[in-house]
């Protein structure tokens, strides 16, 4: 087994590195990596490095906004190494933008229940035939809506996102 990493395994120390905790006053914020595993399909598995910051006093965790935008930064340079097939975040953020459930996601592609929640975390993959669909349902809204009205699901942000365009 190879692993591929999106950034280089030692980061050079962040601008929050050997803070002082804001939460108890007493700590030092110290900078922790964990590293997470994407295994796509036909592609050598995928390391990368997560940055969130911890108080050795407290225990107090949480992500800087400049970490959190490094974080995305490299969850997206993982892309290249996906072929065709679609990340995770990229699926959720299209069943976010119209406001589906998971299991509406799923029934309205015809899926088992559970399964939009296995793409997003990437434990799962959709088929070749699936992704098409997708994306084309993301191209294009009336596709969207034309599967929807067949499936018998409701698009809860259909009227924002389409700014009032009825069908």
């Amino acid at each position: 087994m190879s692993i591929a990493f999106c950034q280089p395994p030692s980061t050079p120390p962040g601008p929050y590195d050997e803070c002082a905790c804001r939460k108890c006053q007493s700590g030092t914020l110290r900078v922790i990596r964990s590293p997470q595993y994407f295994h796509p399909p036909g592609a050598d598995t995928i390391r990368v490095e997560h940055l969130s910051v911890r108080c050795d006093c407290c225990g107090y965790a949480t992500v800087h906004s400049s970490q959190g935008r490094e974080n995305q930064r490299r969850l997206a340079a993982r892309k290249s190494a996906y072929g065709g097939q679609m990340l995770g975040e990229e699926i959720a953020a299209f069943r976010r933008k119209w406001g589906l459930t998971l299991r509406d996601a799923s029934h309205l592609f015809g899926r088992r229940p559970g399964a939009f929640e296995a793409f997003e975390k990437e434990a799962a993959y959709p088929d070749l035939l699936t992704t098409k669909l997708i994306r084309l349902a993301m191209y294009s809204p009336v596709v969207l809506r034309q599967l929807a009205d067949r499936e018998g699901v409701r698009i809860p942000l259909w009227d924002r996102q389409m700014g009032g365009v009825t069908r």
